[in-house]
């Protein structure tokens, strides 16, 4: 489904978010707080929004890998011009639930809107957290269900009505009702820092953005 709407992608992520994805990310980049020279992963990279705003943040060294599974969003993010002012970036494809690299590899490991996609979601950060070096920090930046109930209700209209309608006229719709459907079923921001408990992470920290429609996590590897 990924690969089938991935020329797409980046222009529905602009149209549906009204642009605000952008902040989204960049504010995880500023919590990932890399070093200068620092390697950070992003999981489940897409087509490499973040991978590109963190190694913004670091300066041009260093090394930012991006590891998707889905090889035309990786495709994807090797086209996207560089900027000489950017530390280096690689892409890789590769599952989230058994990452190929050491353990302690990273001062940084990353996933955006990726985390309700994959079939082990405690998994998959429990593989971040082992192949984050002690000190370093784990970052999730994910959809939620608002609390408030009127926010709530229009979030969740927004998600059923206009989201699927534009994905159909401009990708599948299928795709962008799968959206709406995996975001309701995902787990509450309350259980994502239970996650990050479970797999060891102390410091755990959650930022609410968009009127609780999307939530930061933050954890940091003793």
């Amino acid at each position: 489904m990924f690969g089938s709407i991935a020329q797409r992608y980046d222009l529905l992520n602009g149209i549906l978010s009204l642009g605000r994805h952008r902040s989204w990310r960049r504010r995880a980049a500023a919590a990932a707080a890399p070093s200068p020279g620092a390697t950070i992963l992003d999981v489940a990279c897409g087509t490499g929004d973040l991978v590109r705003e963190l190694a913004g943040h670091m300066g041009p060294t260093g090394l930012v890998t991006g590891i998707d599974f889905c090889a035309p969003m990786i495709a994807l993010a090797v086209t996207k011009p560089t900027n000489s002012s950017s530390a280096p970036m690689r892409y890789i494809v590769g599952d989230a639930l058994t990452l190929p690299f050491a353990s302690d590899a990273f001062e940084c490991t990353s996933i955006a809107f990726g985390l309700r996609n994959v079939a082990n979601p405690e998994q998959a950060i429990r593989e971040m957290a082992r192949v984050t070096a002690s000190g370093g920090r784990v970052l999730c930046l994910e959809f939620a269900v608002p609390r408030r109930r009127l926010t709530r209700t229009v979030v969740r209209l927004y998600e059923s009505t206009v989201v699927p309608a534009i994905g159909g006229v401009l990708s599948r719709r299928d795709a962008y009702q799968y959206l709406r459907t995996s975001i309701g079923a995902f787990a509450s921001p309350h259980e994502v820092r239970g996650m990050f408990e479970m797999a060891g992470l102390t410091a755990i920290n959650t930022t609410e953005m968009n009127l609780g429609s999307v939530c930061l996590h933050v954890g940091l590897k003793p």
